[in-house]
């Protein structure tokens, strides 16, 4: 990994990332996952009620081959769910938030069914914004938002919690959501401490280092996430 993309991001506010894999066919997803999942065992990943996003673990900077790596965001952390052609974006706090970001409006389309995680953010001179998304929020901003996704939960009806992060993110990138109506996925890293360093250099929040093994566990803070701050990142 090259920290020389961070350096690209804040200057042209465009991140490079590590070749995907081409999309496949859609209506294999869901017989594939379905296949994958009816052999997991049960475990600690519960979900009652609303989704929660998961939580990082503040923390140091972990190393080691099961670990991957990730910029952390300044942002507005939500939960992308479409379903029936309407896309509807919630915050941690719970607050619907959709129509407040109308340019994500395309990604119900292009995502189908499915439930995604990650966060918003608003960029001035390159680098994300907390004082350009709070004029969003307010209603007052006029710079356009981008969505940064790291995660996907559910997909064609197929809970994907129990699931490592590994193919998790292998079914994410397969999607190719990518590119259009705002949506980047945020790139994965496998060397921590030059990221770490590269993100202090450029004015970044930090990493969010987590391992390749871990599920997702539905609002809990959990050490399978590991939150390195430089400074504050979101709401």
């Amino acid at each position: 990994m090259s920290w020389l993309v961070v350096a690209v991001y804040t200057r042209t506010a465009t991140l490079t990332r590590p070749k995907v894999t081409a999309p496949f066919q859609i209506e294999r997803i869901r017989d594939l996952l379905s296949a994958r999942c009816t052999s997991l065992p049960s475990g600690p990943v519960v979900q009652d009620g609303p989704m929660q996003p998961m939580s990082a673990t503040p923390g140091r900077l972990l190393e080691g081959p099961q670990w991957r790596y990730e910029v952390r965001w300044t942002g507005l952390r939500v939960l992308v769910e479409a379903t029936g052609g309407v896309l509807r974006l919630t915050s941690s706090a719970g607050q619907d938030v959709t129509a407040v970001f109308p340019e994500f409006g395309g990604l119900a389309g292009r995502l189908g069914d499915g439930l995604l995680d990650g966060q918003v953010i608003v960029l001035d001179g390159g680098v994300p914004s907390r004082a350009a998304l709070t004029d969003r929020l307010r209603g007052s901003g006029r710079r356009s938002a981008v969505l940064m996704v790291f995660d996907i939960l559910r997909l064609y009806g197929v809970p994907l919690l129990y699931r490592s992060l590994a193919q998790r993110r292998s079914t994410l990138e397969r999607l190719a959501l990518d590119g259009a109506d705002g949506i980047t996925l945020s790139p994965v890293y496998d060397d921590g401490p030059v990221l770490l360093s590269a993100t202090r250099r450029q004015r970044l929040a930090g990493v969010v280092a987590k391992r390749c093994d871990a599920p997702y566990r539905p609002g809990v803070r959990d050490p399978g996430w590991v939150e390195i701050a430089h400074r504050p990142a979101r709401w």
